[in-house]
């Protein structure tokens, strides 16, 4: 229960200093995707050990995921699906 309560308290931390970062438009909710996407990833590729991560080089990852991420840095919507 208290290592519940410490990394959320520790989360919850790191998200306002983001949200606060980031300002504008939905930077709660922007923020918490960032932070979402890295604990995502990092628990898929280290924890689970999927293969598609886990073996995949990382520039590779980075170029998949850096556009998500700029996207939520700099609070653009996302394109129209065509």
């Amino acid at each position: 229960m208290w290592s519940t309560y410490a990394a959320r308290s520790s989360l919850v931390l790191q998200m306002n200093a983001m949200t606060a970062a980031l300002g504008g438009e939905l930077a709660p909710q922007r923020a918490a995707l960032i932070l979402s996407l890295v604990a995502g990833v990092q628990v898929m590729r280290q924890m689970i050990g999927l293969s598609a991560l886990s073996e995949a080089d990382p520039n590779a990852l980075v170029k998949i995921l850096g556009p998500l991420f700029q996207a939520l840095i700099d609070g653009e919507q996302p394109a129209k699906s065509r």
